[in-house]
């Protein structure tokens, strides 16, 4: 029998896009239910005109001689969806946008060891911005991690059975 390290601890490029759309799908799904990924949870606006705002689609309200302006989008939301008006918790789900660059942006290892997933460069004044405010979409928090982990695993220990499957017997002599 000739154990292969290399063949168990081998995983391909399909198998790390996988896991990069799975580490991209918690990221997501933690979002929308406001869990960023350092674990906080349930933040709440720090600007209650931009909570106002957000609950409105990102239209102006138009009060006295701005009446006419009423209903219309604010010009950086000009011709550009609004997926979420929930302002019960922080959920970084606006336009959907910065989270739907990240799941174009996974990119397995050509060595076959590892996944990059990354969001989109313009998103970055974004991400930074809310990092600063303490809203945190990098990374992986610790339970996504090791559900992961539990992903690579599995992986590994069927790997481990094929390559053993049928190379070896085992004589007990007394």
């Amino acid at each position: 029998m000739d154990l292969s390290i290399k063949s168990i601890l081998h995983f391909t490029q399909n198998f790390w896009k996988g896991i990069g759309n799975q580490e991209a799908l918690m990221i997501t799904d933690d979002s929308i239910n406001g869990i960023m990924q350092d674990g906080m949870r349930d933040l709440q606006y720090i600007s209650e005109q931009y909570k106002k705002y957000k609950a409105n689609g990102m239209r102006a309200f138009g009060r006295g001689k701005k009446k006419a302006v009423a209903g219309k989008r604010l010009n950086d939301y000009q011709g550009v969806s609004i997926i979420n008006t929930d302002i019960s918790k922080v959920n970084m789900q606006l336009t959907g946008q910065t989270l739907k660059g990240l799941t174009n942006n996974i990119k397995p290892h050509d060595d076959g060891m590892g996944v990059t997933i990354s969001y989109d460069l313009k998103d970055a004044d974004k991400i930074f911005g809310n990092q600063d405010r303490g809203r945190n979409i990098v990374g992986l928090r610790k339970e996504n991690q090791d559900m992961i982990y539990q992903e690579i695993l599995k992986s590994v220990d069927e790997n481990i059975r094929t390559e053993f499957e049928g190379s070896f017997q085992i004589d007990i002599t007394t």
